[in-house]
């Protein structure tokens, strides 16, 4: 996960977060929150947590339906790999 700022320092300034999807970065707006809400649920299915992800995710992403398998990998890669520090 990559966040980078966009605009000038100061109020209004937005900070945009990528994931990695296939081979390039693509903007992932709320990424921090979707993944603090799904931990939160505390769930045990992998599936179950990569559709939690993509549910949320697609709400302020816009995503290339051809590219779906590879959203939703790399939604529970970076939810796994945020996880590491708690296990």
């Amino acid at each position: 996960m990559d966040c980078v700022d966009r605009g000038d320092a100061g109020i209004g300034q937005e900070t945009a977060c990528q994931l990695w999807v296939k081979d390039r970065f693509v903007d992932a707006a709320g990424i921090d929150d979707i993944m603090e809400e799904v931990f939160r649920m505390r769930l045990k299915d992998k599936n179950r947590i990569t559709d939690e992800l993509m549910t949320r995710f697609v709400v302020n992403n816009r995503i290339n339906e051809s590219l779906e398998r590879e959203y939703r990998t790399a939604l529970i890669d970076e939810f796994e790999r945020r996880q590491l520090p708690y296990l």
